[in-house]
């Protein structure tokens, strides 16, 4: 029997169709497979509040003005939980928000900040827990400290965090660095500048650490990670830097979605290509166009 399109199709047009439509469904279903990018925390203070974020300071030292949260105390930790992340292999974690300080002071490791796990231990519930804190001895996780002016010899480094009855600072105490680059990042007072720092899992046992500033990008590989599994931020500045303020603060997970979806697409459209593949052959009508 003829088919009773409007144009005939051989057989072998059809079966490089269903090749070209099979690869197509490949393509998708590999999109699929790449890391889909979640908003798991973000807040631009525009309401007013600082829900979430703790300061050490127990006096009024953490606030919101002017659209942004401000941090006025002289040496300043302030700390944000956000939902617990594990990361699997090709999954990323990626924090960034934009920061000023109201003056800048040349101090070594002056400016930390660290993306840590509270490590099933105890979590802050309240401001006024110091720059020490026994709830912190378990915590694991990475920082980033730096110098915000310029002429500073230690640099920009990046470690990770070791636990153990010394480490009752968040970001001070007893760590492992893996990666550093010699020079401070030079802010200028009153200057709001974007800053990311993104922890990447590239295998089972190597986690990328990466941290933005003001043009300032430094990138290692730790490949004795610790830990994969992140729920806290945490900033410390030194006295001698300004009033700290934070804007448009997001955390972001980068996922790896279920294989199931796109295996679903790619089954869907082999399994139409070889029915309607099989009909033609047999001579049977296909559906006019």
């Amino acid at each position: 029997m003829k088919n009773s399109f409007l144009f005939p199709i051989h057989p072998k047009t059809l079966f490089n169709l269903g090749q070209f439509l099979a690869a197509g469904a490949f393509c998708m279903a590999a999109g699929q497979l790449q890391a889909a990018p979640t908003t798991i925390y973000s807040d631009d203070f525009s309401d007013g509040n600082r829900d979430g974020w703790y300061n050490s300071s127990a006096s009024a030292g953490l606030m919101v003005s002017g659209g942004q949260m401000v941090c006025t105390d002289p040496q300043a930790q302030f700390l944000l939980y956000f939902p617990d992340t594990t990361l699997a292999v090709g999954e990323s974690l990626t924090i960034s928000f934009d920061m000023s300080l109201a003056s800048v002071g040349d101090k070594s490791l002056g400016l930390r900040l660290g993306v840590l796990d509270s490590n099933g231990g105890g979590k802050v519930s309240a401001d006024g827990f110091g720059i020490t804190n026994a709830i912190f001895e378990d915590y694991l996780g990475d920082r980033v400290v730096t110098n915000a002016g310029s002429s500073d010899s230690s640099g920009t480094r990046i470690s990770q965090r070791n636990t153990g009855t010394s480490n009752t600072s968040p970001l001070g105490g007893d760590w492992t660095e893996f990666g550093s680059r010699g020079a401070g990042i030079g802010l200028t007072a009153n200057v709001s500048y974007p800053v990311t720092i993104s922890l990447s899992r590239m295998e089972s046992s190597i986690l990328e650490v990466s941290f933005s500033m003001n043009g300032v990008l430094l990138s290692n590989e730790n490949t004795s990670p610790t830990n994969f599994d992140f729920d806290t931020f945490v900033l410390y500045k030194d006295a001698l830097n300004g009033d700290v303020a934070l804007d448009n603060f997001t955390v972001v997970y980068n996922s790896i979605p279920e294989a199931g979806d796109a295996g679903l697409l790619m089954g869907v459209i082999a399994l139409s290509i070889l029915f309607v593949r099989r009909r033609y052959l047999k001579g049977s009508a296909l559906p006019v166009l």
